[in-house]
């Protein structure tokens, strides 16, 4: 019971006041990488700008390692809105290559996707995407 109270305290925070209005009107939290961000590290994998920005996701406590079974992913990674694998993933994507990475809770990842990883997921926007930007 208190997990489930945490959990959706930690909800309400994010959507209430982690968000801050930019001059051009485009929301900017800690949870999204934008699309200058990304073409100013346009040559370097996504798994390194990724643990850059998010240093625990990528590595996480050794108490969180040792509860979670062999070869279960500790983050999930979403792309147009699909499950395309773990942190493993990003290596092989190029931060030009994307237009826009949204980092997101375990509880808003379960809520989107029915998935739910330790570490939360990344979303990810194509920068050529036929779904284009949210």
């Amino acid at each position: 019971m208190r997990r489930i109270s945490i959990a959706v305290l930690s909800l309400t925070l994010t959507t209430t006041g982690c968000y801050r209005a930019l001059p051009n009107g485009t929301d900017y939290s800690h949870n999204v990488i934008p699309s200058e961000r990304l073409l100013r590290d346009g040559g370097r994998p996504m798994s390194d700008v990724v643990a850059y920005r998010w240093p625990s996701m990528m590595n996480p406590p050794k108490t969180s390692l040792q509860s979670r079974p062999q070869g279960v992913e500790m983050v999930g990674v979403y792309a147009d809105r699909m499950y395309i694998g773990g942190a493993s993933t990003l290596s092989g994507i190029f931060a030009r290559e994307v237009d826009s990475v949204r980092r997101l809770s375990r509880v808003e990842e379960f809520a989107r996707y029915g998935r739910m990883h330790d570490g939360g997921g990344i979303e990810i926007v194509w920068r050529h995407s036929a779904l284009g930007p949210r």
